[in-house]
């Protein structure tokens, strides 16, 4: 999915208590679980680098969100109201290709009322149950009756909604995307430029590192001190450059200096200069 519907007013009313890092932490699964449109693993380290979780106190975060938000069960983590939209939109999707629209009861809520109904909220569907998705009473049930300024607003071109190649290239690089964005936004106080360039570098990034890997590195990279990545303001394309090296500074905790830099290649030349003299010496033993 490339976008899902949330109700502030649900959403606030079920969210109300939450931290500042646990909403945090609860909007970044949801975009995961959205995006991928099946349950979280179970894998807690796994929850760890989606949310880009590295203190003890975002790490309890998670466990918070998952115990108020959602149900384990064999294949990940469940939210019913999540599964419930994604159920939707497969259907509105698959009715889509065939020219068709969905039925009113393929876009009901899983107890089989229509979605926003007295029944629904009542069954821990509507807001205030930790499910904060239901629609208000008065919203149309049936999407094909839904006018244009009542469908959610998608971020995305119009040309990326159409299902093109622009569109799974954002997907793919969503999650690192919004990494690299907020460290950006937060670093130089605007939000980084996005545009074919920026989305080829990103995809070039996901492949090398995988999905999991490559949002932490992206955020990384741009609270990286190095010169040259300061002094160009963290651009992408010296992002996919240096990713291997950078990956490594994540992995281990540690950032490379300008001056490390400088000692390895003055070692590197000193090496050179004297190699010929050394293997002499060899030879003349």
């Amino acid at each position: 999915m490339i976008y899902y519907r949330c109700y502030i007013e649900d959403y606030e009313a079920a969210t109300r208590d939450l931290s500042l890092v646990e909403d945090g932490v609860y909007g970044r699964l949801l975009r995961h679980y959205f995006a991928d449109e099946k349950p979280l693993p179970l894998n807690s380290d796994r929850l760890a680098r989606i949310c880009r979780a590295i203190t003890l106190d975002e790490r309890t975060a998670i466990d918070v969100v998952l115990a108020r938000f959602f149900e384990k069960a064999a294949d990940g983590w469940h939210n019913k109201r999540a599964d419930h939209e994604i159920a939707v939109s497969r259907t509105a999707r698959d009715n889509g290709s065939k020219g068709g629209r969905p039925t009113e009861q393929e876009t009901g809520s899983i107890t089989g009322s229509k979605t926003g109904s007295k029944t629904e909220q009542q069954t821990g569907m509507g807001g205030g149950l930790g499910q904060p998705f239901s629609l208000p009473t008065s919203q149309p049930t049936n999407p094909s009756t839904l006018q244009p300024s009542n469908l959610p607003t998608n971020p995305l071109p119009r040309a990326s909604r159409r299902g093109g190649p622009k569109a799974g290239v954002e997907v793919v690089t969503a999650e690192t995307w919004t990494a690299y964005s907020e460290a950006y936004l937060h670093r130089y106080g605007t939000s980084p430029i996005r545009d074919a360039q920026t989305n080829a570098q990103l995809c070039k990034l996901v492949k090398r590192l995988g999905a999991d890997e490559a949002p932490s590195v992206a955020a990384f990279y741009v609270t990286h001190n190095r010169g040259v990545y300061v002094a160009n303001r963290h651009p992408t394309n010296l992002l996919v450059r240096d990713v291997e090296g950078l990956r490594t500074d994540w992995a281990t905790g540690r950032k490379g200096t300008d001056t490390e830099a400088r000692q390895a290649d003055r070692t590197q030349a000193t090496g050179n200069a004297f190699a010929p003299l050394i293997a002499e010496a060899e030879r003349t033993r």
